[in-house]
């Protein structure tokens, strides 16, 4: 959950933050990375089972939209269909990672305990 509030506040905060100006080039992909960190958190939290990654990945999915959207109405800032692919994509490279790696080591399942 702090994960996506510091997602959210430094997403919606007015104008781009001066340290990003700084980071090296191959960086503006932190929404890949920051999203991929937080969708691996979440299943490897929930232990999950197949269905649960899914929700998981969409729910980070929609999250990542809205945030998009929002930036919107934030001065200095707009939403980015770009920046949009780079988040769902974390979210399933990150969350899909933690499920595959959770079950080799037994720590996720693949279905849900009955």
């Amino acid at each position: 959950m702090l994960a996506l509030l510091a997602i959210a506040v430094g997403s919606l905060l007015p104008g781009m933050p001066p340290y990003l100006n700084r980071l090296p080039a191959f960086l503006p992909h932190y929404h890949l990375v920051a999203y991929a960190i937080v969708g691996a958190l979440m299943v490897l939290g929930l232990r999950a089972d197949a269905l649960r990654t899914i929700v998981v990945i969409a729910s980070l999915t929609v999250y990542g939209a809205a945030i998009e959207l929002l930036q919107e109405f934030v001065p200095g800032r707009g939403g980015n269909m770009h920046d949009f692919w780079l988040n769902a994509t974390g979210a399933a490279m990150g969350s899909g990672a933690a499920w595959v790696l959770g079950l080799a080591v037994g720590f996720t399942r693949l279905r849900r305990a009955d």
